[in-house]
């Protein structure tokens, strides 16, 4: 998905709004007629309008319906930014290589961050299920206890075998022999361990020095419909722990690294 600052809630009013249209065309055609002819539009459009909604609410709990819901954590462990090749970075800078045709490759351009890298599983193939109707793809985090709060937590993109699923031209997931056995498919995504937000309706955390638990769904759209999946839990326990195995990078930096303190010591 587009953007580190999706929104983290999928209005469902929003998209049944958008899917009547049939009755405001109809309604606008009504307009346009003398009024001889009006009235026999108008009725048309209150006979037709409980259909269409009937329609819409029919296909929506159908799309809400077949959203994965058996998603569950897996583990999590510390990485670095640098060394995860599959997260891309999209900057001015690179926009402009690009335009111009110039590419020094993409490691210069990498920089070392600290991050979480959160498997999870799923009995769902989720390039089969997303591209099959259409949808886009992604993993929204909040703090489970406080998920009203806006934070900028989750990197979005949902990844299988160091691979984006929204990247995939074809089925790669279906071969696989987790998919071939009839096992759960085990998907990866990313997360922030520390941010300082300079908005203040933006919450600030470092998870290294207060880890906290993290609830994650999948979530996606089309443009007509969208879905969301059951949400699971990131226990802090779990990050805590992650979080005292460092990357080497870090290891290596002692304390002019973002990595937690004692954590060298623990690894």
């Amino acid at each position: 998905m587009a953007g580190r600052e999706a929104t983290q809630n999928i209005s469902t009013g929003h998209i049944i709004t958008e899917k009547l249209w049939l009755y405001a065309a109809l309604s606008s055609v009504a307009e346009m007629h003398s009024s001889r002819n009006r009235a026999m539009w108008s009725c048309l459009c209150l006979r037709l309008r409980p259909v269409a909604i009937y329609m819409i609410l029919l296909n929506l709990c159908a799309c809400v319906a077949s959203a994965p819901e058996d998603v569950e954590f897996a583990s999590v462990r510390a990485v670095d930014q640098f060394s995860q090749p599959e997260i891309k970075i999209v900057s001015m800078e690179d926009i402009f290589r690009h335009q111009f045709g110039i590419n020094e490759g993409d490691a210069k351009q990498r920089p070392h961050k600290l991050l979480l890298k959160i498997y999870f599983s799923t009995e769902t193939d989720l390039w089969e299920f997303t591209q099959g109707r259409g949808y886009d793809l992604g993993a929204l985090a909040h703090f489970c206890d406080a998920p009203d709060k806006k934070v900028l937590l989750s990197f979005i993109d949902v990844y299988w075998n160091r691979r984006s699923v929204d990247s995939l031209r074809r089925n790669l997931i279906q071969q696989s022999i987790e998919a071939e056995n009839g096992q759960r498919i085990e998907y990866y995504t990313f997360a922030e361990v520390k941010r300082d937000e300079p908005d203040p309706e933006f919450v600030s955390f470092d998870l290294s020095r207060d880890p906290r638990d993290l609830c994650i769904y999948l979530t996606g759209t089309n443009g007509v419909f969208a879905f969301r999946s059951n949400t699971f839990v990131v226990p802090k326990e779990e990050i805590a722990a992650a979080l005292r195995e460092l990357p080497p990078y870090f290891r290596d930096q002692g304390p002019r690294s973002e990595a937690p303190e004692g954590a060298k010591s623990g690894s």
